[in-house]
């Protein structure tokens, strides 16, 4: 395939080269010289060697490659209602559906790209339904370039064995669609790349200034909210749609039923009492530097619903695909909207720092296996605490035995709960967890020596011992 579009490409830069030295002028009708293309009629050669055929409509154009141009049908519907101004599919598979008897709109069709202003740009970044739907260029006017595209196979023969042999030529021509994302724009020079969105994101869901993106390909098995100003903050709510049909069909109660996640935004106060007592299920992945901080709210059990057994097997794939994405949103979000992340642990030793800080309520002491208790007056907590509540990720080791020697303890007297830090030997910073006649070792996680917990706590002890004359 490569030998054959280099023959064709010199082959045609051959004859514009001629055409023009005969000719003796760029003046001439029929040809043109620009930064980007030279063009002779309908057919065009880029600078970077693609020649093929220009199709055009609407005052803009789409080169089709010489080598695929008898393969497709490349319809340039006028004045269209819903904005298309190409649309492109496979000849072979739309003549196959059609001599079968099929319903062959659709077969065979690789990519539209469409035209679209503000209202219908914000009308595809909430109408999930759409998939595969990324802006790709926009102009001075103000409208949008979208390149649609299927998120099934439309590849269509008489038997299988044709299917079989038309697999490379439809890999082929699906990879010269997707590059269309980026070619489009040198076709026109007079567009400019979509500033709102990349290509490749997606669809686009906003909210009180925020974005969230979900991949092309994620975002028909989806179900997404956008609440506007919620009294819990959430900005976000996305749930697989499979799962909420399938409880609403089995008449069970489907609010829950599929959801995935959610994001929400909390002020300081409203996050340092969650801190202190209820982190289940959420986390904190950003700020905004403004006192606003976004949770990353996920459920705690399974909520993957489905008819039957048989369906639930058939679609875990799928289902653990999207709680793969999920996950990934913890990093791409705050991203995608210039926030600062940041991250705080919700484990039990992760609140009781919290609470040292965060309620002046706490009753708690601090020793070492040498010194008695002494209470935290005229130290700042947050100095220390903070330190072990940002950059500190706690671990729990079952089976583990505590290391032998001296550590430094936070201790919780009303609750009947300690914890004992002990100092870092060999790289590795142990705590224990003590309540009554339970025990729990945590190996703490951390990159700069100057969080090691054992150090840190016996640090914030002296500061304390120092600043009651204890020293």
């Amino acid at each position: 395939m490569a030998r054959k579009k280099t023959i064709i490409c010199a082959a045609l830069a051959a004859a514009l080269l001629l055409t023009l030295a005969a000719c003796g002028s760029a003046k001439n009708e029929g040809i043109a010289i620009s930064g980007e293309n030279i063009t002779i009629g309908d057919l065009a050669l880029r600078p970077d060697g693609e020649a093929g055929r220009l199709a055009e409509n609407g005052g803009v154009k789409l080169l089709i490659p010489l080598e695929y141009d008898a393969l497709l049908i490349t319809e340039t519907p006028k004045d269209s209602e819903d904005g298309t101004l190409f649309s492109v599919s496979e000849k072979a598979s739309v003549d196959a559906a059609k001599e079968d008897g099929e319903e062959y709109d659709g077969a065979g069709w690789l990519f539209s790209i469409g035209r679209v202003d503000e209202n219908g740009l914000e009308e595809l970044r909430t109408w999930i339904d759409v998939g595969g739907a990324e802006p790709i260029a926009e102009d001075e006017e103000g409208n949008t370039y979208v390149f649609f595209h299927p998120t099934d196979v439309r590849l269509y023969r008489h038997s299988s064995e044709e299917m079989g042999e038309a697999m490379e030529m439809w890999g082929a021509l699906n990879e010269w669609a997707a590059s269309v994302k980026k070619s489009f724009l040198t076709e026109n020079p007079q567009l400019k790349a979509f500033s709102g969105t990349a290509a490749e994101e997606g669809l686009v869901l906003e909210n009180g200034g925020l974005r969230l993106t979900v991949p092309a390909e994620t975002a028909p098995l989806l179900l997404t909210e956008t609440p506007q100003d919620d009294k819990d903050g959430v900005l976000f709510t996305v749930c697989e749609q499979a799962s909420v049909d399938a409880a609403k069909d089995n008449g069970e109660n489907y609010d829950g039923a599929g959801w995935l996640f959610s994001i929400r935004t909390v002020d300081a106060d409203t996050l340092h009492e969650m801190l202190c007592w209820d982190m289940s299920g959420a986390e904190v992945i950003a700020e905004d530097g403004n006192g606003t901080y976004y949770l990353f709210c996920h459920p705690t059990d399974v909520r993957f619903y489905r008819h039957s057994t048989e369906e639930m097997t058939a679609d875990q794939e799928q289902w653990s695909a999207l709680n793969e994405w999920a996950v990934s949103v913890k990093e791409s979000f705050p991203a995608e909207n210039g926030l600062t992340e940041v991250s705080f642990g919700n484990t039990d030793m992760d609140m009781a720092m919290a609470r040292t800080m965060y309620d002046p309520d706490a009753v708690y002491t601090i020793s070492t296996t040498q010194f008695g208790p002494l209470e935290p007056a005229g130290v700042d907590a947050a100095e220390y605490a903070l330190r072990l509540l940002e950059n500190v990720r706690y671990e729990y080791v079952d089976g583990a035995e505590a290391p032998d020697g001296e550590y430094v303890v936070l201790a919780f007297p009303e609750e009947d709960v300690r914890y004992d830090f002990y100092p870092t030997v060999d790289g590795q910073s142990w705590v224990r967890r003590v309540s009554g006649d339970w025990e729990e070792l945590y190996l703490a996680v951390y990159e700069d020596a100057a969080y090691a917990p054992g150090e840190v706590m016996q640090a914030w002890y002296d500061a304390i011992a120092a600043a009651n004359g204890k020293a």
